[in-house]
């Protein structure tokens, strides 16, 4: 009488096919999944907004003009000259009521600026945008700003001419009309704070314009908005100089990702995101650092997708995944044989 053949049990059937089936499914979830990573990005750009928190930013830096346009009030330290006597200084006090105020300051020493934090502040408010209008002189920068900013000057001695000033659209005050000008103190510090809206254009003498690491704190769009056009996207991007590269490295991997002038950019920052360069040539040398928890990347808003790597990029060789379906199922089989749940081979009759 041939020995009974032991048949292989059903639910073991379905766990060597449902083990395939997960360890499957995970290695599709792994992916589509990123974790945060650290990045180096490096882009040649005529516009960026970013989110920060920052208490300074911006070097010390001697200036061949700077104008602050919009809501603001400046205390202006006035050098005046008298024939019969010794100069005299005054603090003038001037209220830039709105959009069309401005005031210009002509070779001048600029500090640091300063986010002003009045209590106030809504998530968000803490955003700036820096600005390289097209053909515009290569050593401009403007920022703009919604939340208050305040800053200082002095008038700048060793350029050897006199360092002067020009406000209009101010708040009238006397007979002095919607017009103020004069000479700057090269002494006493000259200082303003901006009230909502404002934007700030600086001619800087040294391209280098950043002070320290500045503190990436929200989303960064590497893009224009044009409120003209119903709010079109448009790419900011420029050719960088010979020496440079518009592209984002991902540190831990083998991995560059190279931009395009076409392409827009959003970054998700994590909690050690830093701008490390800020340098004005025709344009704005932007570079950051630290870890990114997305990075987008297309021509329009509606194409824009994650070149992150993924959970599954983390793994040096990736053949250990793939092997890990055989492996598990060889493993789960060794257990059911030392169980004996599995049949042995069928002796032949003699």
């Amino acid at each position: 009488m041939p020995p009974r053949e032991t048949r292989v049990r059903p639910w073991i059937k379905w766990i060597v096919g449902g083990t395939w089936l997960v360890t499957a499914i995970v290695i599709l979830m792994f992916s589509q999944t990123h974790l945060p990573t650290s990045a180096t990005i490096t882009v040649h750009t005529r516009e960026v907004a970013l989110g920060t928190d920052v208490t300074a930013m911006l070097n010390s830096a001697d200036q061949t003009q700077l104008t602050v346009s919009g809501p603001a009030q400046f205390k202006i330290i006035v050098a005046s000259g008298n024939r019969d006597g010794p100069a005299k200084e005054n603090a003038e006090v001037i209220d830039a009521p709105n959009a069309a105020s401005s005031c210009s300051f002509y070779r001048v020493h600029t500090e640091p600026l300063h986010l002003v934090d009045t209590g106030k502040e809504k998530p968000g408010d803490g955003r700036i945008t820096l600005l390289w209008p097209q053909h515009s002189d290569a050593d401009l920068i403007a920022l703009r700003a919604r939340q208050n900013i305040r800053g200082s000057l002095t008038g700048n001695a060793e350029t050897g001419r006199p360092t002067s000033f020009l406000c209009s659209g101010i708040a009238p005050s006397g007979s002095r009309g919607d017009i103020f000008q004069g000479t700057l103190s090269g002494e006493a510090e000259t200082t303003f704070q901006t009230r909502g809206d404002a934007q700030m254009t600086f001619h800087e003498a040294s391209p280098e314009s950043l002070e320290g690491n500045m503190a990436v704190t929200g989303s960064v769009r590497i893009e224009h908005v044009d409120p003209i056009n119903g709010g079109q996207t448009i790419a900011t991007l420029l050719d960088p100089p010979s020496s440079g590269k518009n592209q984002i490295v991902f540190d831990s991997f083998a991995r560059t990702v190279s931009l395009d002038k076409t392409d827009l950019v959003e970054i998700s920052p994590g909690k050690d995101l830093y701008v490390t360069s800020l340098i004005v040539n025709n344009g704005i040398g932007l570079k950051m650092h630290g870890t990114v928890k997305d990075v987008r990347v297309g021509s329009g808003t509606n194409n824009l997708r994650s070149c992150m790597p993924s959970v599954l990029d983390l793994l040096t060789n990736k053949q250990r995944v793939f092997g890990a379906i055989p492996s598990a199922v060889t493993f789960i089989l060794g257990i059911f044989e030392a169980m004996g749940l599995l049949p042995k081979k069928r002796k032949g009759t003699t």
